[in-house]
This record gives structure tokens, sequence and C-alpha cells, in this order.
């Protein structure tokens, strides 16, 4: 796959592949997603904002020298992080590009931008909520998921330099799917520890609710004008 793409492919081909690959994020409704991953390479902020389409970001990459017949790296990378390993171009002579495309080492997006779409890809609509109240005096009303993190960026809430004081702020508010999603693979052990000390204190609902146990067996919460709950299943998947 590295020989023919630094080989290249026809312009023709590449014209299409740049129309498939749009059609197939676009199908899926990622425009929103694609510009938090797409904004260190389309610094034009008003093309991020006018952007409704994925084509119009893949012909800013091209214009920036970022995308080329010669350099698909940033397809591969954009299939990757998104996991969008479905796509398959319908030119049959360009699937061979995209077979291995799993097993390829991301290199166009940082460590920081590439938790930024998982952060997004494990925000539910609850959690969009809890972070528009924590961080907004007057509610805003977001789109979508994106929008949220967008705005948490454009504000520097999130930012890699301010990255800590927001992953406590996650912690806080007990959104642990989402501190994981921000944290390396070797940071999570201590992260789970800190969770399941939670879980110990304070408002036992949210210990259900978020909570990493697949079972909570005689969990007493006894107060008044409230029932005592026994062995009672925790469903929600991590």
């Amino acid at each position: 796959m590295a020989e023919e793409t630094t080989k290249g492919i026809s312009d023709e081909d590449y014209r299409q592949l740049l129309h498939d690959i749009s059609e197939w994020y676009d199908g899926i409704g990622s425009i929103s997603m694609l510009k938090v991953l797409y904004r260190d390479h389309v610094t034009d902020v008003s093309t991020l904002d006018k952007a409704n389409k994925m084509r119009d970001l893949l012909d800013n990459l091209h214009a920036s020298g970022n995308l080329s017949p010669t350099d698909l790296s940033i397809l591969y990378d954009t299939i990757n992080i998104t996991k969008q390993f479905g796509f398959k171009p319908k030119n049959e002579d360009l699937l061979p590009l995209f077979q291995n495309v799993k097993n390829l080492t991301v290199s166009k997006f940082t460590s920081y931008r590439q938790k930024l779409v998982k952060l997004g890809r494990t925000l539910n609509e609850e959690d969009v909520a809890t972070l528009n109240g924590s961080f907004n005096t007057l509610l805003k009303k977001y789109e979508d998921r994106w929008h949220l993190i967008r705005d948490l960026e454009h504000r520097k809430v999130i930012c890699e330099e301010n990255m800590k004081a927001f992953i406590e702020r996650l912690e806080k508010l007990q959104l642990f799917s989402a501190v994981e999603a921000l944290l390396e693979d070797d940071e999570l052990k201590p992260t789970a520890s800190k969770r399941q000390k939670l879980m110990l204190k304070g408002d036992q609902g949210m210990a259900l609710k978020y909570g990493p146990l697949l079972f909570c067996a005689d969990l007493l919460h006894v107060s008044q004008n409230r029932k005592i709950y026994r062995n009672r299943p925790f469903s929600r998947a991590f």
C-alpha cells in the first residue's frame, strides 16, 4: 500500500475517490465530527463553519497540500480515527489501497486531536446537557456533541495545555467514559480505581449510573421516604 501511495494514482481516480469517500461520510451525517477532526489542517475558521459536506473540507485539504494523488495518508487516518472501516472505493483498482487501513499508524493527526474525536464518540445527549450546564451560565443550544466540543475548544476550555483541569472537571461530574477517552492507555488504571472509590461514597444512584461494575449486589441505600434495593442488576456498558 505504501509503495502504491508513493507512486500515486491518476487524477481521474483521485477525483472519483474524493467523491466516493465524501459520499460515504455525508451518508452517515459526519460533517460536524470532521470539523473537529480537521481543525488543525483546515485553519480557516470560515471554511470550517460554512462546510456542509465532506468534499468542502477535502478541497481545502487538497489546496493546502495536505491531500494529493501521491499522499492519501489523511484519508487513511480519517478512516482509522472515525472507525469507518466499511468504506470501499467504487473503483476496484483502488481497493488494495484500503484493504489494510486498520493496520496503518496514524501520522497526520496529533494524539490530542484523536482524543477529541474519541471524546465526541463517547458523549451522549445526557452528557452534553451536563457539560452545557457546567460550563455555561446561560445554556447554549448545541446542535450536537461536536458543536459542544468545538465551542469549548474555541474558548480554550479544552486544549492541550488545559487538559488536566478539564479531565478533573469531568471526574467531578462523574463522566468517567469521557475521562477515559482523553487518557492514554497507561493512565486508565488509576482512573478506574478513583471511579471505584467514588462509587463507595456520595450519591449511590450516581454510582449505579456511572460505575464500572456489571452487577451491583446487596446495595443498601436507606433514607427517609426511600426504598431499599437489593441485588439490582447494572445494565449500562462501558
